[in-house]
């Protein structure tokens, strides 16, 4: 049979190892939550940077090809070139929201981009104002 002494000693044991694991696991977790935020943010800035250099380039291809011609007729061989090798979908429309080249024509448009496409077409209605070739 233990004796109150060992009893004591037991818990007091317990008690130290106890507290020695918190002591090593709450840095540890924190130390782990730090490398995880700093991870994850050097991956999305990552990310971003290369789709920001994926839509510079876009722009700048398009950009070259309204200076040159004059007209978006013909653009659609350069969207469906674009949208490959950038893995974007990449619609240029009229102010009206009419289709002149989609690189994806197939997706229910009707001659009209849907109306749950707003961001591609103020993206849309912003390249435009920028490519247009009668500024």
């Amino acid at each position: 049979m233990a004796s109150a002494t060992d009893l004591s000693m037991l818990n007091s044991l317990r008690a130290r190892l106890t507290v020695a694991g918190l002591l090593l696991a709450v840095p540890a977790v924190g130390i782990t939550a730090l490398v995880v935020a700093n991870t994850t943010s050097a991956d999305l800035i990552g990310d971003i940077e290369l789709q920001l250099e994926t839509q510079t380039f876009v722009l700048s291809e398009l950009t070259t090809y309204a200076v040159l011609n004059g007209t978006w007729e013909g653009a659609d061989d350069l969207v469906r070139s674009l949208a490959e090798t950038s893995g974007l979908r990449i619609a240029l429309t009229e102010i009206n929201g009419s289709v002149l080249a989609d690189s994806n024509p197939g997706e229910g448009t009707n001659g009209l981009l849907a109306a749950g496409r707003s961001e591609e077409r103020r993206v849309g209605k912003e390249c435009r104002s920028r490519w247009s070739p009668y500024h």
